[in-house]
């Protein structure tokens, strides 16, 4: 009866060791989604300046935020999530909910909005957002109003028709900047693109202001 016992407790050992040996060999051999990993990263391309279609203009921050713009004016504010390589961006005033999937390049996401209306964004410029707050020092054309110098003593000129019109100071961390103007107390609130040409953001009013390095 002992040996009947062990006889069949060494079947079940051997039985059990070939089905692990089996299910490593076959896990090791596994054949892997080459464009599952090749697009988990594009969630890291969508932050930046986008071109909404007609719909304008989009900035989508690396905080999770969105701007939408047209012309000089904020016409909508939102939250974004991504998901391997969809993009989902939903809007504060109008409830509104754009889906689009990304390019393997990064450079253009198709999709629509919650009513199946097509849109098609395009990348303006660089993808992300510089937290180098250093590369913000220089001369600065501040959208339409005018010229803004900035120092690297912490301080500011704001000219317009060649006349100074302004003086401030500036801070800077991880690539969020701050402004405050002297005359009005006004304050701008900015970000640093890649490359450092380009600054985005807005005034105490919520007017956007996009800053295009001199």
């Amino acid at each position: 009866m002992r040996a009947n016992r062990d006889l069949s407790l060494s079947r079940y050992f051997n039985y059990a060791g070939v089905i692990i040996i089996f299910s490593l060999f076959t896990f090791i051999l596994r054949p892997i989604n080459i464009d599952t990993e090749l697009t988990s990263t594009l969630c890291n391309e969508v932050i930046g300046e986008w071109k909404w279609d007609q719909y304008g203009t989009v900035y989508i921050f690396p905080d999770g935020t969105t701007e939408h713009i047209v012309g000089d004016v904020i016409q909508n504010t939102g939250k974004w999530l991504c998901d391997i390589d969809v993009l989902k961006v939903e809007w504060t005033k109008t409830g509104w909910s754009d889906r689009l999937k990304i390019n393997a390049s990064g450079t253009r996401m198709e999709g629509s909005n919650q009513k199946n209306m097509p849109i098609v964004a395009t990348r303006i410029g660089e993808s992300g957002f510089s937290s180098n707050c250093v590369s913000i020092v220089g001369k600065w054309e501040w959208g339409s109003y005018g010229t803004v110098n900035i120092f690297q003593d912490g301080t500011t000129q704001h000219f317009n028709g060649g006349q100074l019109r302004n003086t401030g100071k500036w801070a800077c961390e991880n690539g969020k900047i701050r402004v405050r103007w002297t005359n009005g107390g006004y304050t701008d609130r900015l970000m640093i693109k890649t490359g450092g040409n380009v600054l985005i953001g807005q005034n105490r009013q919520g007017m956007p202001i996009r800053a295009a390095r001199i």
